[in-house]
This record gives structure tokens, sequence and C-alpha cells, in this order.
């Protein structure tokens, strides 16, 4: 179990790096997408036109460079997983960790310039990247272990589906009860280490905060809102 706890923690760092640069490149995207619509409406264009063609065009031409220099981020990582567990020696460690950090900017990327589809099988590839190279680095942790566990815990760090995705895993790679414990405990672990630690919620309440709302405990918001209220009504009295 001390493996499954630190590829947990491990999973759940991967994770969150994943969401902060889907973050980041969701803002780049809508950001894109604003400035061109707003040169669109100077040269008489309708509304959203210039933006939804070439925010997705842009994100779309740096995804296929991406794709150009790490051949192992093309698609989903579906029919990559095979390929890159059986010949994870031969890659060597630095091409599997590149095309896992390329195959999280690539989802992020994709998700923030418009493009359809979810973020679950890219995550699932990286986090079997993962895995690969904890074997590699450490022989001394199963392979069975290190790829089961890493790959379905990479999900589990912001994704509350640990039952869903240890029996995916577990029917995926026909692993018995003793090896799907393991696997439960990292998601376990990676959704703690995350979500559990309330890093995920302070990421997202700080990018819905007001400015100046830092600056004003509860109590002051309450008294301000209070105010607020008592001077609508002497404008708006009640008949």
């Amino acid at each position: 179990m001390f493996y499954a706890l630190v590829l947990g923690i491990l999973s759940g760092i991967l994770g969150l790096v994943g969401f902060v640069l889907l973050a980041v490149f969701g803002v780049m995207g809508s950001k894109m997408h604003d400035l061109f619509d707003a040169v669109g409406g100077r040269l008489g264009l309708s509304k959203d036109v210039l933006g939804m063609i070439l925010t997705p065009t842009i994100g779309g031409a740096i995804l296929g460079l991406i794709c150009k220099a790490v051949p192992l981020v093309i698609g989903d990582g579906a029919d990559q997983l095979g390929p890159l567990i059986n010949l994870s020696e031969d890659l060597g460690v630095g091409t599997i960790v590149a095309a896992g950090l390329c195959k999280l900017v690539a989802v992020v990327l994709s998700t923030g310039f418009g493009f359809i589809g979810g973020p679950i099988f890219p995550l699932i590839f990286a986090g079997t990247c993962l895995g690969v190279v904890s074997h590699l680095v450490v022989p001394d942790v199963p392979a069975v272990i290190a790829i089961s566990s890493c790959m379905v815990a990479v999900p589990c760090a912001f994704i509350p589906a640990l039952f869903s995705m240890a029996t995916l895993a577990s029917v995926v790679l026909v692993l018995g009860g003793a090896a799907t414990s393991p696997v439960f405990f990292a998601c376990l672990m990676s959704y703690g280490t995350v979500c559990g630690t309330g890093i995920i919620q302070d990421l997202l309440r700080g990018s819905k905060q007001k400015p100046g709302d830092e600056e004003m405990d509860p109590d002051e918001k309450a008294a301000s809102r209070i105010a607020s209220d008592a001077k609508s009504e002497e404008h708006h009295p009640l008949p």
C-alpha cells in the first residue's frame, strides 16, 4: 500500500497541473476569441464570426505542431496505450515524460480553444505515462501496480468517480481483487490530495472573487450588504 500511497499523491499533483493548465488555456482562448470578435466588429462582421473561425484555427495549428513533434500525442491516447507500455524501455524515460506533458497541454489547448471532447482518456494516457516512468525509475515498484494505479488516479484528482475508475482499471487490465485494492487506494489518495485539501475549491473561489473582496471579512461583507439594502429602501420606499 505504500507504493499506492506515493503513486496516488504523484497522480494528484499531475492532475492538479492539468487542472491549472486547463484554467490558463481556457482564459487564453476566451481572451483571444473576444479580441478577434472586437476586430471583426470594427470590420463590420457579425458577432462571433471572426473569433469562432480564427481561435480554433490557431489552436489547431499549435496542436498540429505538438503532434508532429510528439506523435504519441495524436488522438485521445487509447490507441497509444499498448505501444507505450510494451515499448517503454525502448522509448525511454525522457520520451515518455515528454509525451505525458504534451498530452496534458494538447487536451487543455483543445478545450480552451473551442474543440469538442472530454479530458478523461487523455488524462488516462498521462496517468499511464506516469505509471510507466515510475516503474522505469524505481524498478522495485511492480509494473502492474504502477501503471494500473496511475492511469486512473490522475483523472480522480478532480473527478469524484473513484469506484468507477478503479473498476475500469480492474476490468480492462483483468486485475484480481488483491491487485485492485492498491488501485482504489491510489485513486483515494489522488482525490484527497487535490480536492480533499481544498486546493481546487480555493482556485475556483479565487477565480470568481471580485477585486477588493479579499480585503473584507464575512462580517464586513454582511454589513456592507445591509447598508446597501437600507440605502435602496430609502430611494424606493415600500408602499
